[in-house]
Order: C-alpha cells, then sequence, then structure tokens
C-alpha cells in the first residue's frame, strides 16, 4: 500500500509540476505562428497566441515572479513586457496595448522623464511582484504586429528562447505531421537523381494517418542531400505549424537531425542555412535541409555531429524521415534508393577549335536555357522545340583551356551534371554548342564570378553602372553575377532612375550583408534618391536604407535581390485623423488621439526625431505603429471643454516632410 500511494504522488507532483504554468491570455490557445517558424531572415522566437482579432485582452502572469523589465518601441515587440519566473525562466509578452495601471503609470513617468517614447527599463524583484494569474498588461496590436495577437516567448536564465509548447504551455493536439514534398539535391560532381543531375521532388502518397511514403525506387549516385517539406496541423485550426523535430535514418541507422527544442538569438541570422534548398524550387523556402555543409555554423536546432550529406554504397538502401510534433504526434515517410557507381568527367579541349564556328544570335527563340547555382556547384538546363540537336555542350573557356561537357537529353530538356565552382574560376566566357549537320555556338552574356568565403571581392554589371562588394559575404564558395532586367519592368512608376539589375545567386545562404553601389555619370544635385529591392512575392519595390555621395548612391542587402535606384520627391499625407479638423467632440468620448498616414513609394520614417505630435504646443510622446501606419496617444485624462490645437510634424524616408496644423473643439 505504501508503495502504491508513493507511486500516486509521483505521478501528483510530475504533472503539477509539469502544469505550475498559467496560460498567459484569457482569450483560448488558438495559435497563428508556432516556435522555430521561418520569417524570411530569422527565427521566430516564440508563439503567436489569437486574440480574437481585437485587443485589450487581460493577460496573465504565468507564475509567481516579477516584471523585471518593460520596453517599447515602434517595431519589434512594440509594446513588451518581461516577467521573471520563481525558477528563473523569463517571460516575455510583446505588441501589447497597455500594461496594468501601476506599470502604465511609470511608463508615463518615464515617458516624460526622458522625453521619449522609448523606454528600456529594468527593475528589482521587489518593486513589481507579482502572482500566477494576476492580470499584468492587455493584448494588443503595438511594433512589428500584422493583426492583433500576443507574441509569447519563454525563455531560459541564458536568454535563450525555450519552446513554450514543449516547456510548460502544451495545446491539445491529436493530429500527425504531414509530409508534403520531398527533395533531392546533388551535392558533388557526377551525382545525379535519377537519369539527371537535376534536383528533383518527390511528394509522398499517404499509406494511413501518420505513415507516408515514395511507391518509385529512386535511382541516386555520388553525394546527394535531402530536404523535406512538413505541414504540422491542429484540428479544426487553419494554420500551418513548425514540426518539433525531424530525423534522418538509412538503413534504420540515424544520420541527421534537427530538434526546435531552443534557439539563440546570436544564430537569428542563420535561418537561411538551415532553410530553401532547392533555390529554384517555387516556395523553396518551406522545404528544411537534412544535411549540414562544413563551412555552415552549427545551429541548437542541429543535434548530433553528422553532416546528414549521403554518399551510399552500391545497392539498396531504405531510407525513413521520422517527423515529431510539439505534442509527440508522429508520423513517417519512408522510401528506397537504388545507389550506383559512377563519375562524371570533363573533356578538355584547345581554345582554337571553337573559333570558326557560328555564334548563335542572343535572340534566338528557339531554346530556353537556364543557369541554376546549388550550394556544392552549378547545372545548365536547357528546353528546346523539338529534338532538332543531335546534342547539347556546355563549355567554360579559359585563357590556356576549354572545358567541355555533354548535357543529357531528357524529352527535350537537357541538362549538364553538377559541375564544380573551381571550374569557373579566372574564366573569359561560358556558353552552350549545339550540334547538328554542323555545330553552332551561344555565349551567354553574363560572366559568373567565383566568390570564395573569407575574402574581399567586388563584381560589376556589364554596363559598370552597378558593383557589389563582398566580404564574406557567403558561408562558402559560390557564383555571383548581375544582369541587367530592365525589360521585365517596362511598365515600372516614371521615378525610376535608373535601369533595373538582378543580382545572383538565388537561395544560397549569405553570411555578411552585400555593398550595392549605383555609379552616375552627373553630379546628383538630389538627396530624394534611394536603392530600392523589388519584393517578388508582394510584387512591390521596397525601400533600402541608403547613402548619397557626389554621384554614387550606395546601399546593403542581406541577399542578392532585384535592385534599382529611385527618386521620391512626392510628399506624404495624412490619410485619416481623430480629432478631424474643425470638429466638435463630445468630452465623454474624446480618449485617445489617432492618425494615419501614408506615403507612395519609400515608405514613413518613424524615427522619433522625424514623427512629432504636439497638443497645445506639448509634445505627445505618440506610439507608432508601422504595418497600419498609424500614429496612436491615450489621453490620462479628459482634454478640458472648448478650442484646441493640435499640430503633426513627419516626414517620408527620402526626407520629404509634411506639417498640418488644425483646430478642433471638446463640448
Amino acid at each position: 500500500m505504501k508503495h502504491k500511494t508513493l507511486y500516486i504522488l509521483i505521478l501528483f507532483y510530475s504533472f503539477t509540476s509539469g502544469q505550475k504554468y498559467a496560460w498567459p491570455t484569457s482569450t483560448g490557445k488558438q495559435l497563428t505562428s508556432n516556435f522555430g517558424e521561418f520569417r524570411g531572415d530569422h527565427f521566430h522566437m516564440g508563439i503567436d497566441i489569437r486574440t480574437k482579432q481585437s485587443t485589450g485582452h487581460p493577460l496573465y502572469a504565468v507564475s509567481d515572479g516579477y516584471i523585471f523589465r518593460i520596453a517599447t518601441n515602434f517595431a519589434g515587440y512594440g509594446k513588451a513586457l518581461y516577467l521573471k519566473t520563481t525558477d528563473n525562466k523569463i517571460a516575455l509578452y510583446g505588441h501589447l496595448t497597455k500594461y496594468s495601471a501601476d506599470l502604465e503609470n511609470k511608463l508615463f513617468e518615464l515617458q516624460n522623464k526622458n522625453q521619449s517614447y522609448f523606454v528600456n527599463q529594468y527593475f528589482t524583484k521587489d518593486e513589481y511582484p507579482v502572482k500566477r494569474g494576476d492580470i499584468i498588461g492587455y493584448s494588443g496590436n503595438s511594433g512589428g504586429s500584422t493583426g492583433p495577437h500576443l507574441h509569447f516567448e519563454f525563455r531560459n536564465a541564458f536568454d535563450q528562447p525555450l519552446n513554450p509548447l514543449v516547456y510548460g504551455f502544451p495545446v491539445a493536439d491529436s493530429a500527425p505531421p504531414l509530409f508534403l514534398d520531398l527533395a533531392i539535391i546533388p551535392m558533388n560532381t557526377g551525382a545525379r537523381i535519377g537519369n539527371t543531375a537535376l534536383f528533383k521532388t518527390f511528394q509522398p502518397k499517404k499509406m494511413s494517418n501518420n505513415r507516408f511514403f515514395i511507391s518509385d525506387t529512386i535511382s541516386v549516385q555520388g553525394e546527394i542531400g535531402l530536404a523535406v517539406k512538413i505541414a504540422d496541423n491542429i484540428p479544426y485550426v487553419p494554420y500551418s505549424y513548425q514540426p518539433h523535430c525531424i530525423e534522418l535514418c538509412v538503413d534504420s541507422l540515424p544520420i541527421f537531425s534537427i530538434n526546435y527544442d531552443s534557439l539563440d538569438f546570436r544564430e537569428d541570422n542563420y535561418v537561411r542555412t538551415v532553410l530553401g534548398q532547392p533555390p529554384a524550387q517555387k516556395n523553396s523556402a518551406d522545404f528544411q535541409k537534412l544535411y549540414l555543409l562544413k563551412n555552415y555554423p552549427k545551429l541548437l536546432v542541429h543535434k548530433g555531429n553528422q553532416s546528414g550529406i549521403l554518399n551510399l554504397s552500391p545497392g539498396f538502401h531504405n531510407i525513413r524521415i521520422k517527423t515529431i510534433d510539439a505534442a509527440q504526434n508522429e508520423s513517417v515517410l519512408s522510401f528506397t534508393v537504388d545507389a550506383i557507381k559512377d563519375t562524371i568527367q570533363f573533356t578538355g579541349v584547345h581554345p582554337d577549335t571553337l573559333h570558326d564556328l557560328t555564334s548563335i544570335p542572343l535572340n534566338k527563340d528557339n531554346f530556353v536555357s537556364e543557369f541554376l547555382v546549388l550550394e556544392k556547384g552549378a547545372i545548365f538546363k536547357v528546353e528546346v522545340d523539338s529534338n532538332q540537336y543531335s546534342n547539347i555542350y556546355v563549355f567554360i573557356e579559359k585563357s590556356d583551356s576549354l572545358h567541355i561537357l555533354r548535357l543529357d537529353n531528357d524529352q527535350n530538356h537537357y541538362v549538364s551534371d553538377l559541375i564544380g565552382f573551381d571550374k569557373f574560376g579566372n574564366h573569359n566566357h561560358i556558353g552552350l554548342l549545339f550540334a547538328s549537320d554542323s555545330i553552332s555556338k551561344y555565349y551567354y552574356t553574363f560572366q559568373p564570378q567565383l566568390i570564395l568565403p573569407d575574402s574581399a571581392q567586388t563584381i560589376s554589371s556589364n554596363d559598370s553602372l552597378v558593383t557589389v562588394s563582398l566580404f564574406n559575404s557567403f558561408f562558402d564558395t559560390t557564383l555571383t553575377w548581375i544582369t541587367d532586367v530592365s525589360s521585365r519592368f517596362y511598365s515600372t512608376r516614371q521615378n525610376r532612375v535608373s535601369r533595373v539589375y538582378d543580382i545572383f545567386p538565388k537561395g544560397i545562404p549569405a553570411n555578411e550583408s552585400l555593398q550595392v553601389t549605383f555609379n552616375f555619370d552627373n553630379n546628383l544635385n538630389t538627396d530624394r534618391f534611394a536603392v530600392y529591392r523589388f519584393d517578388e512575392e508582394k510584387r512591390k519595390w521596397k525601400y533600402v536604407k541608403s547613402e548619397i555621395d557626389t554621384i554614387t548612391v550606395k546601399a546593403k542587402l542581406s541577399s542578392p535581390q532585384i535592385i534599382a535606384v529611385f527618386e521620391d520627391s512626392q510628399l506624404p499625407w495624412i490619410e485619416n485623423s481623430f480629432p478631424e479638423a474643425n470638429q466638435v467632440h463630445a468630452q465623454a468620448l474624446f480618449n485617445e488621439i489617432k492618425i494615419r498616414v501614408d506615403d507612395n513609394l519609400s515608405g514613413i520614417d518613424y524615427s522619433e526625431n522625424n514623427l512629432q505630435v504636439y497638443l497645445n504646443g506639448d509634445r505627445l510622446w505618440v506610439a507608432y505603429q508601422p504595418f497600419e501606419q498609424e500614429i496612436s496617444y491615450e489621453l490620462k485624462k479628459p482634454l478640458a471643454l472648448g478650442e484646441h490645437k493640435l499640430d503633426i510634424n513627419f516626414q517620408d524616408r527620402s526626407g520629404n516632410s509634411i506639417a498640418k496644423s488644425f483646430k478642433f473643439f471638446v463640448e
């Protein structure tokens, strides 16, 4: 009986210790995003909790502890609160509309003391102690938020974000993750998937609720890497989430694993080393690599010391990929590969053999060619209308040698093997040879330049009007070049003042920023010029912070982009405001000032020096929501009856400023 009682007590304390944290909101447990999701250039460090598409819902202390920090900003977490728990964890509440009453008063005091909306204040454990379940604030939509929700993070004592779903904040979930796609990517010269070196994607078939398979045996040779696209769903919730962990096994032996238990802010910029292959695949950012290249940083999510790159012995091998979500629902993808041993080699030819060949005009329209740069080499792909050529070759011409490689024909698609980057060093030209009754040559108009890691190099456009300076910009050796794509943007707005250029390669993780410089022939007599990048997903141009010199415009890019220089000389404007000019407003209903602003190109400059609001001559330390483009201020007491004056001064990122002053009345 004693042993049974002890067993029950152990179960009780295990359960209660696992459930010791309160849920941070009053709005339920439906998530719009979870931990570790990819956000372009960073990981999502917490969970996003729905707040019924509205603001002002109570937020609760998840544990006994104290408020040890509050911070307010126009971007990022917006109005944020940090709670330190009794077990030395940190709970972050982001995008709040307001704090509890005593903290709101403290914030108002600090803003007036500092003469700034921005506050970053730390407290001792005796100043603002809290008990589990206390109301500490109210949900909102402040900072870099695209809609009302609570961004909740849970960190350890080293300020590293932990996955809330596995560290005390579980969500009911009975649905196993889904395997959507598998990609197999060549990793060395001679690698092939099926009958070509072109990376391939496969759509798994569902065998049961949590078992997936690929029916055909996949033929491979050489070194390959795998990547998967997975959707983790929760029943009756219209969102997909990041799975908790993924494990790759070959012939029952573990080869590679990823686990989203914890992350580190110092690794945030390395998110691209985990996602985004194959680079030419649509929505490739949804793929997760099940390998880690030698020169890439090992992150907290990477478990074990294996690279995950497969170089299989000849014969059949069973591949098994297992994924588990935070609720421990498991799914498995199984398939078989047939590994074939083979190696493809270049042929060396004297350069004089090309001199007398016919050159195909650049506007030739009977074929389409692609030059694809992967992480470990490049692939040429050519599509033709019919089998009119007996063979197509790629050539890399140097001053002292010529390398030629035949492309494999696959139903009018000609594909080269993966070509190592070393073959492109110090080349003069690259192109194609088309063999039928005679041989014709086609020269590519761009010249990819070999870029080495830990090096400082510069590339230029063919017209020399754009240069890109790279210093340690990529983790590993790659190829970089610039093309003129102005013809694709013939309908672009008239205030574009340069041609449009596309920087390559795409999908290859960048380590440090790329410095881009536009060179103009004449002195620039305006400070309204800036570099813009083209967001292909949203189909719009976006401002990049730029420096203007006498004849140059410079900017830093986080990755290769489509870019151009625009001149923004149009004033921003006020879309609407409350109060309205010359209108009478009821005192009882007047508790907040709201001003929505807009701009046609560069966007609103929401630095505090350039965004100012005065009420009756006194400056208000206003909040700003960049997605809504809304200025707001909550009044601490009712306005006096009678006439009042509001002054609004702001500008866009190009320095076009506007000042508006108007009267309104309170009765």
